[in-house]
C-alpha cells in the first residue's frame, strides 16, 4: 500500500496531539513535521479546531442536548475535546477522564463500566477500553476533517501511536485492541520517552550528535497529566555510527499532573468547607477539574497573583449554593514544587518501598507523592548515581512544561552526582513532543 502521510499520535492521559510528515515530499533524512489541527467542539455552542484535543469526554444532559448545535461527530453521544472540558466545569458527574491509567490497571476495570466514576445515575457507563476507542474514533474523524486527509484516510496511514514505556503487556494489547475497534487496525505502537527523543533528534536535525558533544548517558523524564516515566538511553559507536539504545526504564507510576491537580482541589475544598473529603463525589470530581485549570494558569510563567474558582451548587448547572475559592500564586508553587518535587539533598534519599497509594477518584495513586524522590530510586536501582550519573536530561510531558519544575529538577539531580551538574536538551514543545517524534519514528521506519 502506497502511504502519503507518517502520523503520529500521542493519546495523553491529558491531552491528545496528532502530527504528520508528507513522506512524498519529505527528501532529507530530517523531514518536516506539522501538527495536525484538530477538529471539535471548542464550547456549548463554538466548533473549531485546536492543537490538542483534551483525553475527556462528556455527556451532555437533556437540556445541553437540544441546545448543542450540530456537529458532524459526537462518538456515541459524546462530546469529546476541548467543549467536555468547559461543559464538565459546569456540571457534575458527566465526565470521563484519565481513560489511559484506567487502561493501564486491565486487570481491575478495563473491562468494567465503572466510569464516569461516581458519575450522574442517567449518565452511561463506559468501560475504560470503550472510553479509549471513544477518543480514537474522534482523532479519526478529526485527521479526515482535515487538510491532511482529504483523500488519504488514516487507517491507510503510516501510523504510529503512544504509550508509556512502563505500560506492561496487557495495557499494550488492550491500546492496539482500542486501535482495532476504532478502525485503526495498522497502527504500530511506540514508546513514549522513546518518541521524545526522536523528537529532539529531529528537532536539532544533523547536528544532534554535535549538540550531545560528550554526553554518552540521557535521562529522559517524562511526567505527564497521569504518569510518570524515567528512562535512561546511551549512545553508542556500531559500526561507525552512533546508535541510540534504551537501557533501562522504571516502574509505571500512576503519578502526574492529575495527583498535583487533586492536592489543588483538597486545599480548595479546605477553603470551602473548613474540612477535607466533605463534597459529594460528583462535586469534588468538578472541583478537581477546576483546580486544574488554576494550576496551569497559576504556574505560568505570566501568572496572576491569583485565581478565583466557581464551585456551582448541586444539581444540574444549578446557580443557587455556589461556592467560590481564591487560590494564590504562592499557594499553588508550594503545593507542586514542595508536594511533587521537593529537594532531596545528598546524603537524605534512602529507598523507597512500592506501595499503592489511596484511590483518589477511582485510581490506586502512588503512596509516595513526590517525583524528585521517584526518580532518585530509579537511578540508583540502576547505577546511575554520582559519577555515573547522566550527563543530559530530555525532559517531556505538560507537567513538566513550567521552567520552574524543570529547574527544580536538575537541582536534585546536581546534587548527587560526582561532577559537572547534567544540562537539559532543549527541544520543541513539551506537550507536542511526542506526536512529533512518533511520526518522525514512522518516516523512518518507511525508509527502512
Amino acid at each position: 500500500m502506497s502511504r502519503k502521510y507518517s502520523v503520529g499520535i500521542d493519546l495523553g492521559t491529558t491531552n491528545c496531539v496528532m502530527a504528520a510528515v508528507d513522506l512524498e515530499a519529505a527528501s532529507g533524512p530530517y523531514p518536516e513535521i506539522a501538527v495536525v489541527p484538530l477538529l471539535q467542539r471548542l464550547t456549548e455552542r463554538e466548533t473549531g479546531v485546536a492543537k490538542r484535543l483534551p483525553s475527556l469526554l462528556y455527556h451532555p444532559h437533556a437540556g445541553q442536548r437540544e441546545r448543542l448545535p450540530p456537529f458532524a461527530h459526537d462518538s456515541a453521544g459524546w462530546v469529546i475535546g476541548e467543549a467536555a472540558l468547559v461543559l464538565g466545569r459546569e456540571t457534575q458527574g458527566r465526565t470521563v477522564g484519565s481513560a489511559k491509567s484506567w487502561l493501564s490497571h486491565a486487570r481491575l476495570h478495563s473491562k468494567s463500566a465503572v466510569l464516569p466514576w461516581g458519575g450522574a445515575e442517567d449518565v452511561p457507563r463506559l468501560t475504560p477500553l470503550q472510553a479509549t476507542t471513544h477518543i480514537l474514533d474522534h482523532l479519526k474523524f478529526s485527521w479526515a476533517a482535515s487538510a491532511y486527509g482529504q483523500g488519504y484516510p488514516l487507517e491507510e496511514q503510516e501510523l504510529t501511536i503512544t504509550l508509556p514505556a512502563s505500560f506492561d503487556q496487557g495495557a499494550r494489547e488492550l491500546t492496539l485492541l482500542a486501535c482495532r475497534q476504532a478502525g485503526l487496525a495498522e497502527a504500530r505502537l511506540i514508546e513514549e520517552p522513546q518518541a521524545a527523543f526522536y523528537a529532539w533528534i529531529a528537532n536539532k536535525g544533523g547536528r544532534w550528535r554535535e549538540h550531545l558533544g560528550e554526553v554518552r548517558r540521557v535521562l529522559v523524564v517524562d511526567v505527564g497529566g497521569g504518569t510518570s516515566d524515567f528512562s535512561l538511553i546511551e549512545c553508542v559507536a556500531a559500526e561507525g555510527r552512533s546508535e541510540l539504545r534504551r537501557v533501562a526504564v522504571g516502574d509505571h507510576l500512576l503519578l502526574g499532573g492529575d495527583n498535583m491537580d487533586l492536592a489543588v482541589a483538597r486545599h480548595a475544598e479546605k477553603s470551602l468547607t473548613g474540612k477535607v473529603a466533605a463534597l459529594p463525589q460528583a462535586q469534588w470530581q468538578l472541583l478537581a477539574q477546576l483546580a486544574r485549570a488554576a494550576k496551569e494558569a497559576l504556574l505560568d510563567p505570566g501568572a496572576p497573583e491569583s485565581f478565583t474558582l466557581h464551585l456551582p451548587g448541586s444539581g444540574t448547572r444549578l446557580i443557587g449554593g455556589a461556592r467560590h475559592a481564591q487560590l494564590s500564586r504562592s499557594e499553588v508553587r508550594e503545593i507542586v514544587l514542595e508536594g511533587y518535587f521537593p529537594r532531596v539533598r545528598h546524603g537524605e534519599y534512602q529507598p523507597l518501598e512500592k506501595l499503592s497509594g489511596p484511590a483518589e477518584l477511582g485510581l490506586p495513586y502512588e503512596s509516595e507523592p513526590a517525583v524528585t524522590w521517584h526518580l532518585l530510586d530509579f537511578l540508583q536501582r540502576h547505577g546511575a548515581l554520582g559519577a555515573e550519573l547522566p550527563g543530559a536530561v530530555l525532559f517531556n510531558g505538560g507537567a513538566l512544561e513550567p521552567a520552574s519544575v524543570r529547574r527544580r529538577i536538575l537541582e536534585v539531580l546536581a546534587d548527587h552526582g560526582a561532577g559537572a551538574p547534567p544540562r537539559e536538551l532543549d527541544g520543541t514543545s513539551l506537550a507536542e513532543a511526542v506526536a512529533r517524534g512518533a511520526a518522525y519514528a514512522g518516516c523512518a521506519r518507511r525508509r527502512g
